[in-house]
């Protein structure tokens, strides 16, 4: 259906001890990055397709560079679907289902 993808590269601050102490630095990771390129060529998606963020999945804070990692995230996924809404037209036979099943 050409729906676009992206790919969530999570638990980046356990693959990196500079992530960890400070998720500012995930996109200066070395290892971080190896990851990415690693993960996009698993694939077959370009590495801007891959998104790291940082789960809280321990802590009890909030942490405001975890939460722009992630809404950054979340943003660049409701950006892929406006641009596949903006460029699909939907077929006859898919426009007679949706009649049918109103």
């Amino acid at each position: 259906m050409d729906i676009p993808h992206v790919i969530l590269l999570t638990k980046v601050d356990q693959v990196c001890k500079a992530v960890e102490a400070d998720v500012q630095y995930v996109y200066r990771s070395r290892i971080v990055k190896e990851r990415m390129h690693k993960a996009a060529e698993l694939m077959g998606l370009p590495v801007s397709f891959v998104l790291p963020v940082k789960n809280y999945s321990s802590g009890r804070s909030v942490d405001c560079n975890t939460d722009i990692l992630l809404l950054s995230a979340l943003n660049c996924m409701l950006c892929s679907i406006d641009d596949w809404l903006e460029d699909y037209t939907p077929s006859p036979q898919e426009i007679e289902q949706q009649r049918q099943t109103f």
